[in-house]
């Protein structure tokens, strides 16, 4: 049964993809591309940290591919992108937390660096969603969240190079889905 919760796990990830492929080409969402940056980046390397301590699951294959087709779209049919000094800094500190992990030649390290930039990364996109609610569509995140719920139950082995992932996979994608449920502010 945990076999089925992990590949189920890992095709809900291009069925999220779908979705917001779909929303971008429709102008329904417009994603941030700082954070898809730093996402295509940190997903390939997360699934190479895992890989080398045998904790590789089905979500991360897919969202390294996924993330790298989001990416794609978000430059093809993306809004035009005005750097911000949130966008520099998370790129800065996504990129040191990538140096670092290839100076400390560490898989697990790796993973907790890489992870720790794949939040940072989410800053522009977090701000973003704060500002406008609308730039993002429930569905995809509600898929992804889903997906992570599943992955974390089809654990056989609990530890950090296996959970710290999937978790990571949860909360943020909780919290674009929080922030995209949000009604935007009115202006006074």
């Amino acid at each position: 049964m945990q076999e089925i919760l992990g590949v189920v796990s890992g095709l809900l990830v291009p069925c999220a993809t779908a979705f917001y492929a779909v929303g971008i080409v429709r102008k329904q969402i417009d994603p941030a591309k700082a954070t898809w940056i730093v996402w295509t980046a940190l997903s390939a390397l997360t699934a190479a940290g895992m890989f080398a301590e045998s904790a590789i699951n089905y979500q991360i294959v897919a969202v390294a591919i996924a993330d790298l087709i989001v990416l794609f779209l978000a430059f093809r049919y993306g809004n035009a992108w005005n750097w911000t000094w949130v966008d520099r800094v998370c790129l800065a500190l996504a990129g040191v937390s990538i140096l670092l992990w290839g100076a400390t030649n560490d898989a697990l390290g790796a993973i907790v660096l890489l992870l720790l930039a794949t939040v940072i990364g989410f800053v522009p996109m977090a701000v973003q969603v704060w500002q406008r609610p609308d730039s993002e569509r429930p569905l995809p995140w509600i898929i992804m969240c889903t997906s992570s719920v599943l992955l974390l139950m089809s654990l056989t082995k609990w530890s950090f190079a296996s959970a710290a992932q999937p978790i990571v996979y949860l909360v943020v994608p909780a919290i674009v889905l929080f922030l995209s449920l949000r009604k935007r502010p009115a202006l006074a």
